[in-house]
């Protein structure tokens, strides 16, 4: 034989050899390994499963269409903030006051109760929500929320309606003593007292929390200086100007308004809740409306 062939006899040899070397080392690790990748394999979509709802790619559907609901969201929000950054309130708080806005949207898809939803199906019940609202955001509107040192609470409910204009009036107070004696004996003394929510104690407890009331009326009910409901005079508040602890504050609920325009309803606001009452520390107060930020990779 000559060498060349040899050579070539040799090296076929070699090949031939180091396939089934290799051969048999894939097959061993297959019979080592190959279980193990399985399972793990199988046990990450079955995590996928449970925690998304679905694999990789549905997740990543899910999260694009929750993230571009979201910044229709954001610009919503942003043009009604472009076209009124402020809202005007009448009120005798000096402190600082700020405001933000609330798309009227259910929130309760936000909240886990119970067991938590898998991801996927929390990205698109929420999307579903946006998106719910983004299609009739006309009729649904936005709230204002003012934020005070005390607490924060709803004064504005805006709808694009062609209703008449609403106000409201809201205040918080604190019990005087003499008020808190009153009203302890009054709950001490009431009979055949039942409540599953609250004890007596309870109720007494409260009286040295924050007060809060509120009443939303007409513009014809703030013209004639009348409150055709007894009930929701009844629970309306009582602003007594002598006592630093009771705030007030008084705007418009269902529609926008210029600080002229709320200037023209004091005094018939004055006479129908004021009642002749100092309002020397009262004024229009310009309260700047926050612009809401939204974290798109939520």
């Amino acid at each position: 034989m000559q060498p060349e062939n040899q050579d070539k006899d040799n090296i076929k040899y070699l090949l031939l050899k180091t396939a089934i070397i290799g051969g048999v080392i894939l097959f061993y690790l297959a019979q080592w390994f190959g279980p193990g990748l399985i399972q793990s394999y199988k046990q990450n979509k079955e995590f996928q499963n449970i925690h998304y709802g679905g694999d990789q790619s549905d997740l990543d559907a899910s999260v694009e269409r929750y993230n571009k609901a979201i910044m229709a969201i954001k610009r919503y929000t942003d043009s009604i903030i472009n076209k009124d950054d402020c809202l005007y309130v009448y009120t005798n708080d000096t402190r600082e006051i700020t405001a933000t806005i609330r798309p009227n949207l259910n929130y309760d898809v936000f909240n886990e109760y119970g067991f938590p939803r898998p991801v996927i199906r929390r990205n698109n019940d929420i999307t579903a929500e946006l998106n719910k609202f983004l299609n009739n955001r006309d009729s649904l509107g936005y709230k204002i929320i003012l934020n005070t040192e005390k607490d924060r609470f709803f004064i504005k409910n805006v709808v694009n309606t062609g209703t008449e204009t609403e106000y409201i009036t809201f205040s918080t107070y604190f019990y005087n003593t003499k008020e808190k004696e009153h009203l302890t004996q009054l709950i001490k003394d009431k009979k055949n007292y039942i409540s599953v929510l609250k004890s007596k104690e309870d109720k007494i407890r409260e009286l040295d929390s924050l007060q809060k009331a509120k009443i939303i009326f007409s513009e014809t009910e703030l013209h004639n200086q009348k409150i055709e409901s007894n009930l929701k005079l009844i629970m309306g508040p009582r602003i007594k100007l002598k006592d630093t602890t009771h705030l007030f504050y008084f705007t418009t609920y269902n529609k926008p308004i210029s600080k002229g325009q709320l200037n023209g309803k004091i005094n018939s606001f004055a006479s129908l809740f004021l009642k002749k009452q100092d309002t020397t520390n009262c004024f229009i107060k310009k309260i700047n409306i926050i612009k809401p930020t939204y974290d798109a990779t939520e």
